[in-house]
């Protein structure tokens, strides 16, 4: 038998003790005995563990349930529960420091453990205490294997990850999904169609998780599921970074009216709650206990635009599987569970308003993306790992770092030095580290990180770190910030492709407490076609678009004094995309009018001159000339079969007039061009 886990710094005199069997045989614990040094819990005859088995003592029955879902084994709180042991002493874990021995009945010390500021060695154990733990943690026995270590010294208990009060041990778990039953996605191109069609198709049953939820379209696709009686559920972070924005009080609000069950991780210290995750960061949606939906990007308007050319990028994953699908449900149940002291329902919060109502979405005038969405033609396997409970002894990510042999990576937020948990020293992040012993082995890879101004000093200090160790020792590495000209304003992106083979769908930051103390949800897809997808996603990112849009107006031919004059520029292209096309009629440097067509009534016979600009989404511009011939309706060169003609002659004369009494009669003409409406003139242009 092991001590296997023990929670020293409790806020509400809620300390507790784990027992753990390696045998595979029933293990009387009569006059077996816990130790402080200062007290002792003897356990009574009648008292056994199974094979393999675990026993908590706790002092707080109450809160143990609350905390962890289940009643501990002992309750020394419990009048019933506590005659399976004896109390002597004043046995209580000090916060700053002790020491923890369990006895045979022949008094031998069959394990020990020893933190914070504690001398007692009892000959049981071998070097520096354990560091103190911090209010809310407990400290638990490392078992990177599945079996305990046991060396009786301070590593035995040092994992890379936080075990907080309330803590979750969830495996990754693995699913092939067929063909067909996978869609990958990017924003800001698809991610909004993806997320509401998703929506839109449950019958049964939606579990959305967002670090923030303020997205308008999603929360109108949420209320009309509701409509159609199914039931919604939404786990949200009550302390976001900065606090909740309006939208966000307002979609919570309005779904919780509309029916919606809307919880939130919150609490602190202070009110002597302990959050059993630090940040609730992971971003996924469960349809129907059967299709799930992974996203690096929260259910916000930024996330998830209604404008497919500008907002964050990022990139999700819709894909079915009811294992996959029941993992998720699982992991969604145990961090929203309401009896958890730091997971509140949103009417009880202060913030809530149920008579909010829902704003409309953002107009846009790009309804399409660059990218649409892909849906799979073959098998794909995916792989989900949360954290903090898949990076025990260090980052998840870092064993794929080192194996993969090409690499291509996304990251929205980097730190250059991480502090160490235990020691509260610096050092490099494992993650970077793992990189670069990749690109030390023959690897290569481009790495694109977020140039936003609340990135800009972190993010720039890795890319000149990475830049120089791989120039010191001829690495094939290229590190790069997003180009500040490019239509993605936040590279909120978490992703990366491996070996053009495994995608990687993330919520993580390379931030510790990404990996250590938060909740996050990694999808690794292994598929070439999806891979092949996101690199498509990176390529756009990573090559800054220099190429100017070919300008292109439609002939309109003559136009009849009087009559309206239509130019339409639709033909015009761009080897991305055109974002934008606005109208100077005259030519003075005035723009007149936005959108593909531009409509104008004549009021001057002759020439009239119109320069049309067209603007890719890099802001890339080029320019050209339209010259529409307006001619009066009985001179010559009017032919009634050509121009366009109001109808209305009888106006022809009072236009005429009034014209002549405008200052633009007196504009100078513009010599006509032979090709006037196909001239190409550019401007502008982006560079990294």
């Amino acid at each position: 038998m092991l001590i296997s886990e023990f929670y020293p710094s409790g806020l509400c005199g809620d300390e507790y003790v784990s027992l753990e069997s390696s045998s595979f045989d029933f293990i009387s614990l009569a006059d077996w005995r816990l130790s402080d040094g200062e007290g002792s819990i003897r356990f009574l005859a009648g008292t056994s563990m199974a094979p393999e088995d675990v026993l908590v003592v706790s002092f707080n029955s109450s809160s143990y349930l609350a905390a962890f879902g289940s009643r501990p084994d002992i309750a020394l709180d419990d009048p019933l529960s506590s005659k399976a042991v004896e109390v002597s002493g004043t046995f209580r874990l000090a916060d700053d420091g002790d020491s923890l021995a369990l006895l045979s009945p022949t008094g031998i010390v069959e394990d020990f453990v020893v933190y914070g500021d504690c001398s007692e060695a009892a000959g049981a154990w071998a070097g520096a205490p354990v560091p103190v733990l911090k209010d809310g943690e407990v400290a638990k026995r490392v078992a990177p294997e599945g079996a305990f270590v046991d060396t009786d010294c301070a590593l035995d208990w040092m994992p890379f990850r936080e075990h907080r009060y309330g803590y979750t041990e969830l495996a990754q778990a693995t699913d092939t999904v067929p063909a067909g039953g996978l869609v990958a996605f990017t924003s800001p191109d698809s991610s909004l169609d993806a997320v509401v069609s998703e929506i839109g198709s449950a019958v049964r049953s939606v579990k959305a998780c967002a670090y923030e939820f303020g997205s308008s379209a999603v929360c109108q696709a949420l209320v009309s599921a509701l409509g159609r009686e199914v039931a919604v559920d939404v786990l949200v972070d009550g302390s976001p970074a900065g606090g909740m924005d309006d939208e966000q009080l307002v979609c919570l609000s309005v779904l919780a009216s509309a029916g919606a069950s809307v919880r939130l991780v919150s609490g602190s210290m202070s009110e002597d709650v302990v959050r059993h995750v630090f940040a609730l960061h992971a971003k996924y949606l469960v349809i129907d206990g059967v299709r799930c939906v992974v996203l690096s990007e929260n259910l916000v308007e930024s996330g998830l635009p209604t404008d497919r050319y500008f907002g964050n990028r990022g990139w999700g994953v819709a894909f079915t599987s009811s294992k996959l699908a029941g993992y998720l449900s699982g992991m969604f149940d145990e961090d929203s569970r309401v009896t958890r002291p730091d997971v509140i329902d949103w009417t009880e919060d202060p913030r809530c308003s149920l008579s909010e109502s829902l704003p409309a979405s953002p107009a846009t005038d790009h309804p399409e993306g660059l990218m649409g969405a892909l849906r799979s033609t073959s098998d794909a396997v995916v792989t989900l790992v949360p954290s903090p409970d898949g990076s025990l002894l260090e980052p998840f990510l870092s064993e794929h770092l080192r194996q993969g042999r090409h690499l291509r990576i996304e990251q929205f937020q980097a730190d250059l030095e991480w502090e160490s948990r235990w020691s509260g020293t610096s050092f490099v992040s494992p993650l970077l580290t793992s990189l670069l012993d990749s690109l030390a082995e023959g690897a290569c890879a481009d790495v694109l990180l977020d140039s936003s101004w609340f990135n800009l000093d972190r993010n720039e200090r890795v890319a000149r770190y990475l830049s120089d160790a791989a120039s010191v020792s001829g690495l094939d590495g290229r590190f790069e910030l997003l180009d500040p000209s490019s239509p993605i304003t936040v590279l909120h992106n978490k992703g990366l492709v491996i070996d053009e083979h495994v995608s990687v769908v993330s919520s993580n930051n390379w931030v510790s407490a990404s990996f250590a103390r938060n909740r996050e949800l990694a999808a690794f897809v292994d598929s070439a076609e999806v891979a092949a997808y996101y690199s498509r996603a990176f390529d756009l990112d990573w090559v800054p678009d220099t190429t100017s849009p070919f300008v292109e107006v439609a002939d309109v031919g003559k136009v009849l004094l009087g009559a309206n004059a239509t130019l339409d520029a639709g033909s015009s292209r761009d080897d991305r995309a055109v974002a934008n096309i606005s109208w100077d009629l005259w030519s003075d440097g005035t723009i007149d009018a936005w959108g593909t067509r531009y409509t104008f009534l004549t009021t001057v016979p002759g020439e009239v001159d119109v320069t049309v600009y067209v603007e890719d989404c890099w802001g890339n511009t080029a320019y050209g000339h339209a010259v529409v011939e307006v001619v009066l309706p009985d001179s010559p060169c009017a032919d009634r079969e050509d121009a366009e003609w109001t109808g209305l002659s009888w106006l022809v004369p009072l236009a005429i007039g009034a014209a002549l009494l405008l200052p633009r009669v007196l504009r100078p003409r513009r010599a006509r061009k032979a090709s006037a409406r196909k001239v190409n003139h550019t401007r502008g242009g982006s560079s990294r």
